[in-house]
């Protein structure tokens, strides 16, 4: 009996032992376990800023295509005034450029005339 109890009494022991092992085992990953919930806290408490962040700057890349969209408008404007100007202008600039061929024609004409008429007057003799 003593044998037995000595037996028992060690096995008690080594379960003890066993538990205490697994104790302080578990009291470690519970700490691994608290700073990893630590640290997801931190970086959960980041979602909300970079969230704000993100959607500010969809709203400024919003805005700019707007306003560039806005500025190709005005300038599509600009551009076919621009054009109906120079049309305009090409059209006076051909119109003078045929009065100075029509003047130019005339000038010739009469230049010519009154060369014609200096030799074609009868030569007349004293």
């Amino acid at each position: 009996m003593r044998n037995d109890n000595r037996d028992l009494q060690k096995q008690i022991s080594d379960i003890n032992n066993r538990l205490e092992k697994e104790a302080v085992d578990r009291k470690d990953r519970l700490k691994d376990y608290q700073g990893q919930l630590s640290a997801m806290q931190q970086q959960i408490a980041q979602i909300a800023p970079l969230s704000f962040q993100t959607t500010r700057a969809t709203e400024a890349g919003a805005e700019n295509k707007k306003a560039i969209e806005l500025t190709n408008t005005r300038i599509d404007r600009v551009v076919e005034s621009l054009g109906g100007k120079l049309d305009t202008a090409i059209d006076s600039i051909n119109k003078v450029g045929t009065q100075v061929q029509v003047l130019s024609s005339k000038l010739e004409d009469m230049q010519g005339k009154a060369e014609k008429s200096i030799f074609k007057m009868p030569v007349m003799k004293p």
